[in-house]
């Protein structure tokens, strides 16, 4: 059974994410995760996916061998870039770069020290026997490229978005693959409403931990910070610890109790056969840890139209490789009840 999603939000500057994960990656593992995702083309092999992360880094300290002179003037080092205000940086190249590009040269600097971070972490999961995959879109490194502002940029987030929810998809319905998914935080609020929109809630965990620094408006920055914390707790800041070890502790600790408990196969409940003379395809019932019983049917379209013109909750998950539609908690009297009474037919 793959362990719940696990998508870790980050501003791509902040190199704190990239420290939380590397700590966690031994965690991680023994939960049963062997993958990482991030936002990269889907077709890229992982030796191409290697290489494109040198090149990255590479460029970008080109750059900076280039402003080197300006920045020494204003006492800004490689390793101070992050927690430099990003304002504080482009004020600076504005004197010496073109109106046209500073904004995107001050951007490419201050993640070189993010930068640096990811390919680590990347070098120590492979260690550990993680693979490597992008989720983005084939054609995304030109389309962005062929963009000068990040308001052009920001206009490929919708399709973006639906790329990496079926891309996500796709790879958690594989049986054997615990997902590490490394997103962008601007990208929080669309891909949430794609698992919700999917009932796919539970299959999914989101967790941001970050530098408390801001980039260069601080109330825009809070109130994308205040939207994730209020869908998820593991929203937190790290800024200047060494030891992660309580933080780590608390995201193992939801990972685990979201996780699909053991499942028994049982013999079929009354309203598990109830469920079974009205919709199409069938169910088959589940006991689950703490004595709960579920029903299970991997036909999710064949069944949801009924159970949603009859209001009987459910969700679709991820049950031993298959797409699945699960109506949980059958031997609670409220939703036993709900069911027997219902006329379920369209």
């Amino acid at each position: 059974m793959n362990p719940p999603i696990l998508i870790v939000l980050e501003r791509h500057w902040d190199v704190m994410p990239k420290i939380f994960i590397k700590e966690a990656l031994p965690q991680l593992k023994a939960l049963g995760y062997n993958t990482i995702a991030s936002e990269a083309p889907f077709t890229y092999s992982e030796e191409e996916l290697s290489r494109l992360d040198s090149d990255s880094i590479l460029e970008s300290k080109r750059y900076y061998d280039q402003a080197k002179t300006f920045l020494d003037n204003v006492n800004i080092s490689i390793d101070s870039l992050m927690k430099t205000n990003f304002k504080n940086i482009a004020r600076t190249l504005q004197l010496y770069v073109s109106s046209q590009h500073y904004q995107n040269f001050t951007m490419i600097l201050k993640e070189i020290p993010a930068k640096d971070c990811l390919h680590d972490l990347f070098v120590d999961a492979k260690q550990l026997g993680f693979s490597r995959i992008g989720i983005d879109m084939e054609d995304v490194l030109n389309k962005i490229g062929a963009f000068s502002s990040m308001k052009e940029r920001v206009s490929l987030n919708t399709s973006r978005e639906s790329h990496f929810f079926n891309e996500i998809c796709k790879i958690q319905a594989t049986e054997g693959h615990g997902l590490v998914v490394l997103m962008g935080s601007l990208h929080f609020k669309g891909l949430y409403e794609h698992f919700e929109k999917n009932n796919m809630l539970n299959n999914v965990v989101f967790t941001m931990p970050y530098e408390n620094i801001f980039f260069t408006d601080k109330k825009i920055e809070q109130d994308l910070l205040f939207k994730c914390r209020k869908y998820s707790k593991m929203i937190f800041p790290i800024s200047q610890k060494k030891d992660f070890s309580f933080e780590i502790e608390t995201l193992i600790g939801k990972l685990s109790k979201n996780q699909f408990n053991q499942f028994q196969e049982i013999q079929t409940t009354s309203t598990t056969a109830k469920l079974n003379r009205q919709c199409p395809t069938k169910f088959t019932s589940y006991q689950r840890s703490g004595f709960f019983v579920d029903a299970i049917s991997d036909a999710v379209d064949n069944n949801k139209k009924i159970l949603e013109k009859n209001k009987i909750p459910y969700e679709v998950a991820f049950f031993r490789g298959k797409e699945s539609i699960i109506v949980r908690d059958l031997n609670v009297k409220e939703v036993a009840t709900q069911i027997q009474e219902a006329q379920l037919s369209l």
